[in-house]
């Protein structure tokens, strides 16, 4: 299996949607939910073992970092990282899939939906873009937003690994307007759909 930098998105995305399933059937309920994400240890270095909670943090490992990634359960250990390139590879072989072609559709439909938003906003007019995650860069162009949605709206601007700036969370109320920066890589993840304009 070719692994290049989608495939290894691909597998951190199955991962961080793995991890999260986890649930403590013991543990008084929260308004949350039990469901919690459990956490993913991986080797920096012979010595150094890290562990990683949040989605993004994924992006900096490397494939033979993620190779090693796993879960410990006390004295036991779930290899999860090589356990899903080896489902990967099962479906690849079993219906002939290619990961780097699909993605490379999968990037050229992103593109087209991209250009079609950009021409809807103008000075004058706004685009809607349904819930979801956006990256900038393949969903959406770098720039300056202005974001406003018909009802109230948690968004999540996650930084891409270059950026300087933190990643963000914002609790946007019904009809207020919110101005965001995003940049190549950032994520724009909102829970309803937005209008946004430059």
């Amino acid at each position: 299996m070719n692994i290049d930098k989608n495939t290894l998105e691909l597998i951190y995305t199955l991962e961080y949607i793995i991890g999260s399933q986890c649930k403590n059937t013991k543990a008084i309920k929260s308004k949350k939910g039990d469901f919690f994400r459990f956490p993913l240890s991986h080797r920096q270095n012979k010595k150094c073992k890290t562990f990683i909670k949040e989605r993004e943090e994924l992006e900096g490992i490397s494939e033979s970092q993620l190779r090693d990634a796993r879960y410990v359960f006390g004295s036991n250990q779930l290899y999860i990282g090589e356990g899903i390139i080896k489902v990967l590879e099962e479906l690849e072989n079993r219906y002939g899939l290619n990961y780097v072609e699909l993605e490379k559709e999968r990037t050229k439909r992103r593109k087209v939906a991209m250009k079609k938003i950009e021409k809807e906003i103008t000075k004058e007019s706004e685009a809607e873009i349904d819930s979801g995650k956006y990256e900038c860069g393949l969903d959406i162009q770098e720039g300056k937003y202005i974001i406003t949605s018909d009802e109230d709206a948690t968004i999540k601007i996650w930084r891409s690994i270059k950026s300087k700036r933190k990643n963000k969370e914002l609790q946007l109320k019904n009809n207020s307007k919110e101005t965001i920066m995003l940049d190549e890589g950032d994520i724009l993840d909102s829970n309803v759909m937005l209008l946004i304009r430059h």
